[in-house]
C-alpha cells in the first residue's frame, strides 16, 4: 500500500491536469487598442489608424467577422504579417493527412475548392483539391518534408488554408485534430477536421494588423464601432469604439517673409483649458514652431509671440482677426476645424482693423460688381488692403480679391463701430470672369523689401492706350531700391505698394521716391516725372497711407538717334535743342564756334532711352555763327544755329 499509493495519486493527478487542461485550454482575443480616436479629418479627406489583434490563449483564434456600423469609416488593410509562396515541389519525406470534414460558417466546402498546408513562413508544402461531387469527405493531403527542414521544432506547426473556387476567396482555417499533434512529423499521419474563418486565423501568440480608414463626408462629430467575432468563448463579440470629427481644411500659403494671414476654420482642438475666447497660438502651430519656421506673430495691439525669445504677449487668436505673421521661409501649413459661417459678424472700429477673411472661396471687388465682397460698408469705407499691399479703393474705381487664408487691412471712417458681413458667392459676370481673364488685375511683383507697413499708390493714365497694358511701373528710392512694382492694367491705372524700411533696406517715413515706366516690348526704361496729385502726399512715402496719381504716359522711344533742328533758329539768347537716344549710354551735347572752340557743355551724363530737350541759354554769348555737336556711342551729329542779338 504504502508502494502503490504515490502512484495512485500520481496517476490520478495527471488525469486530472489532463481533463483541466482539455476544459480550459482555449484562445483569448486581447485588441489594442481599445478605441480609436481619429480627432479632426477635412471633408472628402481620410485618416488611417491601426489596432492590433492578439492571440493571447492556448488554442487557434479564428476571427470571422469585422464589422462596421458606420459609413465614414472603413477596413483599410489586414495583414497578419505572413506573404504566401504558391510555389509547391515534390520531395523525398513526407507526412499524410486524412481530412475528414473542411467548413465555413457551418457551410462545407464542395468539389473543386482547393485546401493547402504551409509552413509557419507561408511556403506552400502541399496541397488537394475536392474531387467527389457527391461524397467530398475524407480527401488526403500529402506534406513535404524538405519544408520543415531547416525550421525549430517549435515552429514546425501546421497552417491551413482553403480556396473557395467559385467565390474566387481564400479562407485560413483551424486543424481540430482526432489524431495527430499539429506539428510536421517526417512520415507521421494525421487526421483533422478543418473549421474555415474568413478573417483570420491566429495561432498562440500571432497577431493581426488591421488598418481603420476614416474619409467623412459631412461635417460634425461622428461615431462608430468595429465588431470583432471570433471563436473565443469569452469574447465572441468584441467592440472598438472609433471616433472621428469632421471639419473644414485651410491651406496657408505662407511666404517667405512677413504674411498677413487669418482663418476661416475654428479648430478647437487647439483652445486650452479655461479658455473659450479662441484657440491657442503655440499649440496651432506648434510644427512649425518645432521646424524653426515662425519668427515672429503680431497683432493689431502691438501684441507679438516670438519663438526665438519664447515670448508670447497674444493670449488667444480672435477668429474675426487678422495676424502678420513672418518666417523663416515658403511653407504650406494646413488647419482643420469646424467651418466658420461665411456671414459672421466682423464688428469694424474707426481707423485701421486688421481682419479675417471666412469665405471659403474667391471673391473679386469691382467697380463693375459694386465691389461685391465689402458693399454693405462701403459709406464707411477709406480703403482696403492685403498683406501683399494689393488695394481697394472705391471712390477710385479701384478693385481687389479676396481669398481665404489672407488677412486684410481696412480703414473705416466715422465715429461709431460697423458690422461687415461676407456675402455669399458671386455670379462670374462681372467679378471672376474679369478676374479669370486678367483684364482687371494686373500681376504684382515684390521687392525684397516688403515689410509689415506700406503705402498704397494708385496711377492713372488718362492717355494710356490698351498696347500700354502689361507695361510696368516701379517705385525707385533715391539710393536706387525697387521699393515696389506693378503692371498697367486694360484702362491705364496701375495700383502698386510701396513698402517701408526694416532697418536695412527701404525707405524712411517722410522720404521722397520716384516712378519709372519700363516697356516690356523693347525692354527699356524711361522715368515718370510728369504727373498731377489728385489725393494724398504725393511721391513722399507715409506708412499706410493712400496716394493717387495722374500720370502722363511717356513719349515712344525714338527708333534711332537723331539731333533736331534748335528752335527757334535764328534765336536772341536762347533756344530748344532737342534729341533723342535709342538706347541708354553716355551723352554729351557741346556748343562749338566757327573756329571749333568749345563755348559750353550742355549735357555730359548718362541717359536712358528716349527723347529729351535742353535750353542753351546764350545771354552772353556774342552774336554769330555756333554749332551744336551731340555724341553719343558710335553716333555723332553737328547742327549750325545763329545767335542774332
Amino acid at each position: 500500500m504504502k508502494v502503490r499509493f504515490p502512484i495512485i495519486c500520481n496517476v490520478s493527478l495527471l488525469l486530472f491536469m489532463s481533463i483541466f487542461t482539455f476544459v480550459y485550454a482555449q484562445p483569448e482575443i486581447t485588441i489594442q487598442p481599445g478605441e480609436l480616436d481619429f480627432g479632426w479629418v477635412a471633408v472628402e479627406n481620410s485618416d488611417v489608424k491601426s489596432l492590433t489583434i492578439r492571440n493571447d490563449g492556448d488554442e487557434a483564434l479564428g476571427i470571422d467577422e469585422l464589422i462596421l456600423d458606420n459609413e465614414s469609416f472603413s477596413i483599410d488593410y489586414i495583414d497578419d504579417g505572413i506573404e504566401y509562396n504558391y510555389n509547391l515541389e515534390e520531395g523525398d519525406i513526407r507526412m499524410a493527412i486524412i481530412i475528414m470534414n473542411a467548413e465555413i460558417n457551418g457551410q462545407q466546402f464542395v468539389v473543386g475548392d482547393y485546401i493547402g498546408v504551409f509552413n509557419v513562413n507561408g511556403q506552400m508544402a502541399g496541397e488537394t483539391r475536392i474531387e467527389d461531387e457527391d461524397d467530398p469527405f475524407p480527401v488526403g493531403i500529402a506534406v513535404w518534408g524538405q519544408y520543415f527542414e531547416d525550421l525549430q521544432d517549435e515552429d514546425t506547426r501546421l497552417v491551413f488554408r482553403i480556396l473557395d473556387e467559385d467565390a474566387g476567396v481564400e479562407f485560413p482555417a483551424i486543424a481540430i485534430y482526432r489524431n495527430g499533434e499539429g506539428f510536421y512529423e517526417n512520415d507521421g499521419f494525421a487526421v483533422i477536421d478543418l473549421v474555415a474563418y474568413e478573417v483570420a486565423v491566429l495561432h498562440p501568440g500571432e497577431e493581426l494588423e488591421v488598418d481603420i480608414s476614416f474619409s467623412p463626408e459631412e461635417f460634425g462629430e461622428q461615431e462608430g464601432s468595429l465588431t470583432i467575432t471570433s471563436n473565443d468563448p469569452e469574447a465572441e463579440e468584441v467592440e472598438v469604439g472609433l471616433l472621428g470629427i469632421c471639419g473644414r481644411a485651410l491651406l496657408l500659403e505662407l511666404r517667405d517673409g512677413w504674411n498677413l494671414i487669418s482663418i476661416n476654420v475654428d479648430p478647437l482642438q487647439f483652445y486650452r483649458d479655461g479658455e473659450d475666447r479662441g484657440p491657442d497660438l503655440e499649440l496651432m502651430f506648434a510644427p512649425l514652431v518645432e521646424e524653426e519656421l515662425i519668427v515672429i506673430m503680431k497683432n493689431l495691439k502691438g501684441e507679438f509671440w516670438t519663438t526665438e525669445w519664447d515670448y508670447n504677449s497674444i493670449p488667444f487668436w480672435n477668429l474675426e482677426e487678422g495676424y502678420q505673421l513672418r518666417t523663416a521661409e515658403e511653407v504650406d501649413y494646413e488647419l482643420v476645424g469646424e467651418p466658420i459661417p461665411f456671414d459672421r459678424d466682423i464688428t469694424l472700429h474707426p481707423g485701421w482693423n486688421m481682419i479675417a477673411y471666412f469665405p471659403d472661396y474667391v471673391m473679386v471687388a469691382t467697380r463693375h460688381n459694386g465691389f461685391y465682397p465689402v458693399a454693405g460698408i462701403l459709406e464707411n469705407l477709406i480703403i482696403f488692403k492685403d498683406g501683399l499691399g494689393r488695394f481697394l479703393s472705391w471712390n477710385y474705381g479701384w478693385g481687389l480679391i479676396f481669398r481665404p487664408g489672407q488677412g486684410y487691412q481696412a480703414k473705416i471712417s466715422g465715429e461709431e463701430d460697423i458690422i461687415l458681413n461676407y456675402p455669399g458667392p458671386q455670379e462670374e459676370e462681372g467679378g471672376l470672369a474679369q478676374f479669370k481673364s486678367g483684364s482687371t488685375f494686373p500681376v504684382y511683383t515684390l521687392s525684397d523689401s516688403e515689410q509689415p507697413h506700406n503705402m498704397s499708390l494708385l496711377l492713372r493714365f488718362p492717355d494710356a492706350v490698351h498696347s500700354n497694358s502689361g507695361a510696368r511701373v516701379e517705385a525707385i528710392s533715391d539710393d536706387g531700391q525697387v521699393l515696389g512694382t506693378s503692371t498697367i492694367d486694360y484702362d491705364g491705372r496701375c495700383g502698386l505698394a510701396v513698402w517701408g524700411n526694416d532697418g536695412t533696406m527701404g525707405i524712411q517715413s517722410g522720404a521722397s521716391f520716384s516712378l519709372r515706366y519700363l516697356d516690356l516690348n523693347s525692354d527699356v526704361e524711361r522715368p515718370l516725372d510728369q504727373f498731377t496729385v489728385k489725393a494724398g502726399p504725393g511721391l513722399k512715402y507715409t506708412p499706410d497711407g493712400f496716394t493717387v496719381i495722374d500720370v502722363a504716359m511717356p513719349a515712344e522711344l525714338p527708333i534711332d538717334y537723331f539731333l533736331s533742328q534748335n528752335y527757334p533758329n535764328p534765336f536772341n539768347s536762347s533756344t530748344r535743342i532737342s534729341y533723342g537716344l535709342a538706347r541708354s549710354g553716355i551723352v554729351q551735347v557741346t556748343i562749338f564756334d566757327i573756329y571749333g572752340r568749345s563755348v559750353e557743355t550742355l549735357i555730359s551724363e548718362h541717359q536712358t532711352a528716349g527723347n529729351y530737350s535742353v535750353v542753351w541759354d546764350a545771354g552772353v554769348i556774342p552774336s554769330g555763327v555756333y554749332f551744336v555737336k551731340m555724341s553719343a556711342g558710335v553716333f555723332v551729329r553737328t547742327q549750325k544755329v545763329v545767335l542774332a542779338k
